[in-house]
């Protein structure tokens, strides 16, 4: 009877996958070697393979000879059928050692003391982060409601991340780039350390292998380098004030309001080394207390121009056509009786300056964006 192997990871590639991983309907994994490969047809060998196994090979703790060699099962497979993204196997009793690559084919190795994130990024093949959350107490445990704001508000703080780091690259059709799944992560364990939660990306990759959600993650890494120079903090902050620096500020002050520590690293299989950081009580008082001071530094600027569509001088309304892109907005004034008088609908044109800000519905996360007009001045 054949099996149908969906190819997962592809672990080398030259003209076609040479080695892969692959998954069957049952979700057992098996790694494939290309063994036989000309015009007319290509052969893999296959065996099934434990993540204990497959983590070992990827951190290059076994030779890939003996993998094939020494199955876990003591059964191969060898393809009978491929198609655009899986194989037919069938079941083969021996196999031709000739087949198999030479002894000494291992994996780079990584060495760094934690070596369950790398073993983590290389069984997902992604990007991988773990966030060590420590109360006053150092427990092994976190209040859910805690827990639960604070994931939250980190994703959303990746989210803005991503969102700066694209627009900041020279990308072509940057908005195919904005998807979900490069910025959402996921939680598939937690552990002790005191309170360790890990997440995975299923994010996107470039060219050269790199994923996505790295962008947002060096933007991070970038906002929380230690200043003891405030002037140096501002100048840095700069560069990413609005949605992202308001983003950081919320996420800080949930930290702050339930006395929590946190230690993040995160590991990419592009990357080679691990990426680490603490951002203790102190720290977090420090970057609060300058974005309450500096509070132009989490106001994210929105220029529309067009004509108004509806105003309400009395409640300080209004409702634009924006010429760019062709949408409506609406939202609230400053100073209704002062920015609005005089201004007609429809007949003229007007250049506003509003305020952006971002309400999330948690359940949905859906953004919803309110406006407020800070300044007008008529387009003659």
């Amino acid at each position: 009877m054949n099996k149908e192997i969906k190819i997962q990871q592809i672990l080398i590639y030259y003209d076609v996958p040479q080695l892969f991983l692959g998954t069957d309907i049952v979700d057992t994994n098996y790694l494939c070697l290309l063994t036989t490969f000309d015009e007319i047809s290509a052969e893999y060998l296959c065996i099934s393979i434990s993540n204990k196994r497959y983590v070992d090979l990827k951190l290059g703790n076994i030779d890939l000879r003996e993998v094939f060699a020494n199955p876990e099962t003591n059964d191969w497979y060898i393809s009978s059928d491929i198609e655009i993204e899986k194989i037919f196997v069938k079941h083969i009793e021996k196999i031709s050692f000739d087949l198999l690559p030479d002894t000494g084919f291992y994996f780079p190795k990584i060495e760094t003391e934690n070596t369950s994130i790398v073993a983590e990024s290389k069984l997902y093949d992604n990007t991988v982060i773990q966030l060590s959350i420590s109360d006053l107490k150092n427990s092994h445990s976190i209040d859910l409601n805690t827990f639960a704001n604070i994931s939250k508000l980190y994703q959303s703080l990746v989210k803005q991340c991503y969102k700066t780091a694209v627009a900041k690259r020279k990308l072509p059709d940057k908005k195919s780039f904005l998807t979900r799944n490069n910025y959402a992560l996921r939680a598939f364990e937690t552990s002790q350390g005191s309170f360790k939660i890990h997440l995975s990306s299923n994010s996107n990759k470039d060219l050269f292998g790199v994923t996505m959600i790295e962008l947002a993650l060096e933007v991070i890494d970038d906002l929380t380098v230690n200043f003891d120079d405030e002037s140096k903090l501002i100048d840095l902050f700069k560069k990413y004030k609005g949605h992202t620096l308001n983003s950081l500020k919320k996420f800080l002050e949930e930290l702050l309001n339930s006395n929590i520590t946190l230690n993040y690293q995160w590991f990419a299989p592009s990357r080679a080394k691990i990426h680490n950081n603490s951002l203790n009580l102190e720290y977090s008082k420090k970057i609060v207390d300058i974005l309450r001071k500096k509070e132009d530094l989490i106001q994210e600027e929105k220029i529309l121009i067009g004509q108004f569509q509806q105003i309400d001088v009395e409640k300080g309304n209004w409702r634009i056509l924006n010429e760019e892109d062709g949408k409506e907005y609406s939202g609230k004034t400053k100073d209704s009786s002062v920015l609005l008088s005089g201004v007609t609908t429809v007949t003229k044109q007007y250049q506003l300056t509003c305020i952006e800000q971002i309400e999330e519905v948690i359940v949905t996360e859906k953004e919803i964006f309110n406006y407020t007009l800070i300044s007008i001045q008529e387009i003659i």
